[in-house]
């Protein structure tokens, strides 16, 4: 039961109070003196009706219309002006507020727990020019009101939003099918991906084999280039090579002239001892006789210096030929890797044919390259619709009930 209503800025009234009793209350005045536009405020209070500024002052300032009751110990207002609330305030026995509540943001509906503080609606509303309570209402209105008041008209609401969220489901159901649709061409356009994965694992290996092999050959390379490197060394060996039957025979002399000389130094010593006979026989003429001797002695003196000096010179060839002995003990090992040098020609040639193989092998994976590139667009164009299908799509199907739970497999 209302106990005060504060009225402000509403139609004519600038500010009014009005206490009521907890009986009848009979509101008498003159014409246009705001007597039904206290009705009106009270409908603005408690139904939020009308709407619109129409009923506000013009003198300016917010429109607030406010009550108090007697079973309750809550004050409630209702303003619009520069802000559009609800405020509901608890009052203690001194009509101190001890506690404050404000709703805003409202529509054309009371919010629901003032509606439930009033327990008041349009049927608790007469106004002064209304016609008599459902009596000049047709059947139809009627039934309306007491379905109302029975609660039956959610049904026909739950009915209708049921429909409408059919309809919106079918619609969704018909958009997603045609999506899934356009996703399974799109995926069976991308078939062949699996096949160029296959073929990726596979250059990959290829690509795996050409880097060993590439050290393989730089390996042989170096070998190679080690092996001519003993090739020009052996090429300026081979005129010692030419010399080989010319030394032998040298050598064979150098063994008789050895011999030779050991007779020449007898001969030394013997002309050593003719000499000092010489020197000693000087008078005598017992020396005549023995001159001719003397004179083939000197002879055979002057063929054994030729000899000597022939001697010194097969010496001298003697360490070149040492010399080339060692040179020839030091590419020895050389001369052992001539399989291994043919074969590494052998390796050379296949090389050539790797090279070219290489090319190929590039040209495909640029080739790969660009479809890894293509693959990964697909991807994600797929991804984009997958992520679609997972927005659009309900948790639960429409038709059957059931959990999609969007779980899908990864590509």
């Amino acid at each position: 039961m209302i106990k005060t209503v504060v009225i402000r800025n509403f139609q004519s009234h600038k500010k009014s109070i009005l206490n009521l009793s907890k009986g009848v209350n009979v509101i008498v005045g003159k014409t246009d003196s705001g007597k039904s536009a206290i009705i009106r405020a009270l409908r603005w209070l408690f139904t939020n009706t009308p709407s619109g500024d129409a009923f506000r002052s013009w003198d300016g300032g917010d429109t607030k219309v406010s009550a108090t009751f007697y079973d309750m110990d809550k004050k409630i207002t209702r303003i619009k002006g520069n802000k559009n609330a609800y405020i509901v305030e608890t009052l203690d026995e001194q009509s101190v507020v001890t506690d404050k509540k404000e709703y805003t943001g409202i529509g054309t509906d009371v919010p629901e727990p003032i509606e439930n503080l009033f327990n008041i609606n349009s049927i608790n509303m007469q106004a002064q020019l209304d016609s008599p309570f459902l009596l000049s209402e047709t059947p139809g209105e009627v039934a309306r009101f007491f379905n109302r008041v029975a609660h039956l008209d959610k049904i026909d609401l739950g009915q209708y939003n049921i429909k409408k969220w059919m309809r919106e489901i079918e619609k969704i159901k018909s958009i997603n099918e045609k999506t899934i649709e356009e996703n399974k061409q799109k995926i069976e356009e991308h078939n062949y991906l699996y096949k160029l994965q296959i073929d990726v694992e596979n250059l990959e290996e290829l690509q795996n084999k050409r880097d060993k092999q590439k050290q393989r050959i730089a390996s042989l390379q170096s070998l190679i280039d080690s092996i001519e490197k003993v090739d020009n060394e052996l090429k300026d060996l081979e005129i010692w090579k030419e010399i080989e039957v010319p030394v032998s025979i040298l050598v064979e002399q150098i063994e008789t002239l050895d011999k030779q000389i050991k007779n020449r130094n007898g001969l030394f010593l013997l002309i050593e001892k003719l000499n000092e006979v010489n020197l000693s026989l000087k008078d005598l003429d017992a020396i005549l006789p023995a001159e001719k001797k003397v004179h083939s002695l000197l002879k055979k003196n002057e063929k054994c210096d030729k000899m000597i000096e022939e001697y010194n010179e097969l010496v001298d060839l003697i360490e070149s030929i040492e010399n080339v002995e060692l040179a020839e003990e030091t590419y020895r090992p050389y001369f052992d890797m001539e399989p291994e040098v043919k074969k590494l020609i052998s390796l050379a040639e296949a090389h050539k044919a790797q090279s070219k193989q290489y090319d190929n092998l590039e040209a495909l994976i640029t080739l790969l390259e660009n479809n890894e590139r293509q693959l990964k667009d697909a991807f994600a164009t797929l991804q984009k619709y997958q992520k679609q299908y997972d927005e659009n799509f309900p948790e639960v199907c429409p038709l059957c009930g059931s959990n999609t739970s969007h779980q899908h497999t990864e590509l």
